[in-house]
């Protein structure tokens, strides 16, 4: 721009050298254009969604995915710019609608290591379910793109999801129930460490009442009736403890 300017400089000596008066057209004209040059660039510096963003082509193509949502609340998913894969994009979420109907759930930023689509870069995002929608409660789900004209609708993504919060009830029988029944029926083969809230209750809760599991159905029932391969056996003896207590424990989480 300076360089413009210049030449202006002498575009105007010239001009005056000979007779042309300085207010002509043809100089009110350049002037104008130099002045709206001005405006756009500075217009450009202040406004990134304006004409082509610093970093990217006017060909950017956008990619997302929603690949999954636990049952214990988790989105794992990826979103990139094509054309611009050191771009980190970032993804917003909505619970019971979309981004005009629904509560916006948060927003995550799409630039850790994991499956991405097998694209160059480091794209996937990961976001936890705030605990007032883990609620075990079918919700409306929806999530968009952040992209320079505005939020765009990620159309591979499930369209609703149920999640599980522990509830106090169940967490105080497992700790002065179960889990004293699990350590004098499994110690042999599990540490204390193993035997633990934290690591039984995913084992609840798969497969998750929504998606049909019941108080005898769910992994951790399963492994200790001996009916997935466990290497202890069937440590229930036909519905015995710790068989028992499991199911009251999850009728304790799921059923209050």
């Amino acid at each position: 721009m300076k360089s413009m300017v210049v030449l202006f400089s002498v575009y105007v000596a010239l001009l005056a050298a000979c007779g042309v008066p300085s207010d002509s057209e043809d100089q009110r004209t350049f002037t104008a254009a130099v002045e709206d040059g001005d405006a756009n660039i500075e217009n450009q510096k202040d406004d990134p969604r304006s004409g082509t963003p610093p970093g990217e082509t006017g060909n950017a193509t956008y990619k997302a995915a929603v690949l999954s949502i636990s049952a214990l609340g988790q989105i794992e998913g990826w979103a990139l710019n094509t054309s611009n894969t050191a771009q980190a994009l970032y993804v917003f979420f909505y619970v019971d609608g979309d981004a005009t109907t629904g509560k916006e759930l948060g927003q995550a930023k799409a630039n850790l290591a994991g499956y991405d689509g097998n694209n160059p870069g480091e794209h996937r995002f990961s976001f936890q379910i705030p605990s007032q929608f883990r609620d075990g409660v079918e919700h409306i789900f929806a999530a968009y793109i952040e992209i320079p004209a505005g939020q765009e609708l990620v159309e591979e993504a499930p369209a609703n999801f149920t999640a599980y919060e522990p509830t106090q009830a169940g967490r105080d029988y497992y700790q002065n129930t179960l889990q004293p029944a699990l350590q004098s029926n499994c110690s042999g083969c599990h540490t204390a460490d193993e035997i633990a809230f934290d690591n039984h209750y995913p084992l609840l809760l798969s497969p998750s009442p929504a998606e049909g599991g019941t108080s005898t159905t769910n992994r951790i029932y399963q492994k200790a009736a001996g009916q997935l391969n466990h290497g202890g056996g069937d440590r229930c003896g036909g519905g015995g403890e710790p068989c028992a207590s499991i199911v009251e424990w999850w009728k304790a989480e799921f059923m209050n």
